[in-house]
């Protein structure tokens, strides 16, 4: 842009009017910016069952639906074969051996490392839970 204006420059004027211009349009966005992020602060439910509620049944399915394909075989179908169902036996057993609270065979899969991603779906599953509970709130009002 200043490129095409300073093909068409008398002197200083035009790069003067231009950064005035600039300055003028840099404020107004710190404002517009200032003012969307104190309108997203003030969001807020008064229904908090209904939010975690919500959150939790979207975190689950956002993490499943990341993890599909990616546990170990042995996690993902424990009923596949009878070799895999006795490690997965056997290492709950030891786990009881050790004094942990009883596990599952679904719950092994906690004990792989975390989602490098988790932060993000947590975002994500509050954002849909948020408006999820919302909508609901919206649509049962009209009954």
């Amino acid at each position: 842009m200043i490129q095409y204006i300073s093909i068409y420059s008398y002197g200083n004027l035009n790069s003067v009017l231009v950064q005035e211009r600039l300055k003028g349009l840099l404020s107004r966005t710190r404002e517009r910016v200032q003012w969307v992020h104190a309108l997203e602060k003030r969001a807020f439910t008064l229904n908090h069952h209904y939010l975690s509620d919500y959150l939790s049944k979207f975190m689950s399915f956002f993490k499943d639906a990341r993890r599909k394909g990616t546990l170990p075989d042995g996690l993902e179908n424990p009923e596949k074969d009878q070799e895999q169902q006795d490690l997965n036996r056997d290492v709950l057993s030891l786990l009881a051996r050790l004094g942990l609270p009883p596990v599952n065979t679904l719950d092994l899969a906690k004990l792989l490392p975390a989602d490098e991603m988790e932060p993000y779906i947590k975002i994500q599953a509050e954002v849909r839970a948020y408006f999820q509970g919302s909508s609901f709130l919206l649509y049962s009002g009209f009954r």
